[in-house]
């Protein structure tokens, strides 16, 4: 069998001036990913100018500190790919010079037990913005205030939730204003294979959850399995997911559907949740928590669930305002994203849906 650099083409990833705990983790990345050749860390702005201008890379990674110099290299280099290591998703579009930045990488989170997923979501992240499939770069400009999405679905899920997720996923539209956040019953083992067959799935980026990440429009994040997150308000006045302390209001679930409804509820009342296939209730109270605040229930039909229960503790609680098969609930959330926000999944929008009756025990 011929080597890997043979059959595989590299991409150049260079990195610039990170915090040392990233810059290490950029490194150790760099020994997993056969098809990306990552070279840095690289002090100082000449330095990267120089290397930039010699090597050609693919892409450029660097800390938001760096914005000066990257603006100043596009004097006398051909526009360059960069993500920026930073918690940015506000940069806005303007029409001068382009620079070619395509986004951001969140920060290293601070627990060892989300590193893992950190890792996977990253180089997800570079082979995409490497290989110029990351969509139309931004032009970069100054930082704004920070803005919020025009609201949050909330997706629940158990047995048969994958497959699912798969199917609505796959229907929602780009351009999307609602953040989308998933809580599926599963093993913290199996996270990361459904953030990847959903991220194949999806028109939308998928992203695993962590604690302190902002919650974007158009962006699905998807919560680990084998801990309970919950959303918050940061201190910046965005909303982020982060580790939920506190005890779920109901069973052995993890993650708790309840929790994180709930929470959202308290956060925000731009809201919709959707309970999908999946054995118990957990959610109930969740959704009971979202229509006590104004907000909007959905659940999964019988006919096209693999387990009524969780859908159907919801419906028999009268809190769900219909019981949709997936395209319809594909189509709800649509709708609650591009709606204006006083008519967002209103009763007009949901006027095509029927609940469909309880199966009888």
């Amino acid at each position: 069998m011929p080597p890997v650099a043979d059959t595989v083409p590299l991409l150049t990833v260079l990195f610039g001036d990170l915090p040392l705990a990233a810059a290490r983790e950029f490194v150790r990345l760099a020994a997993t990913a056969p098809d990306l050749r990552l070279i840095g860390p690289i002090q100082g702005a000449a330095e990267l100018a120089a290397q930039v201008a010699s090597l050609r890379p693919a892409l450029v990674v660097a800390a938001a500190a760096q914005l000066p110099v990257l603006a100043g290299l596009t004097a006398f280099i051909r526009p360059t790919r960069v993500l920026l290591y930073a918690a940015l998703p506000e940069l806005r579009p303007w029409d001068g010079p382009a620079l070619q930045v395509c986004g951001s990488i969140e920060p290293l989170p601070l627990l060892l037990a989300e590193r893992a997923l950190w890792r996977q979501s990253v180089l997800h992240r570079l082979r995409l913005v490497a290989a110029g499939l990351a969509g139309t770069p931004w032009k970069l400009t100054r930082l704004s205030a920070p803005a919020l999405p025009a609201g949050v679905v909330v997706i629940g899920a158990s047995t048969g939730g994958p497959g699912a997720l798969e199917t609505v996923l796959a229907q929602l539209r780009p351009g999307l204003r609602c953040a989308v956040v998933v809580a599926v019953h599963l093993p913290a083992a199996f996270t990361a294979s459904l953030v990847a067959r959903l991220q194949r799935a999806a028109v939308l980026p998928v992203l695993p959850a962590v604690s302190g990440g902002r919650l974007v429009a158009g962006q699905v994040v998807v919560i680990p399995g084998g801990i309970h997150m919950a959303v918050r308000r940061s201190a910046a006045g965005y909303w982020t997911t982060c580790l939920a302390p506190e005890i779920p209001p109901t069973g052995g679930d993890v993650p708790s559907i309840d929790l994180l409804m709930s929470s959202a509820a308290a956060t925000t009342d731009r809201l919709l949740g959707v309970v999908l296939t999946g054995l118990g209730h957990d959610g109930t109270r969740g959704a009971r928590a979202i229509r006590e605040r104004g907000g909007q229930v959905l659940v999964q039909d019988a006919a096209s669930a693999a387990v009524f229960s969780m859908p159907g503790a919801v419906l028999r609680a009268g809190l769900a305002s219909a019981a949709l098969p997936l395209a319809g609930l594909a189509a709800a959330i649509n709708a609650f994203g591009t709606a204006p926000m006083e008519a967002a999944v209103s009763r007009p929008a949901l006027a095509h849906a029927h609940a469909k009756p309880i199966p009888t025990p």
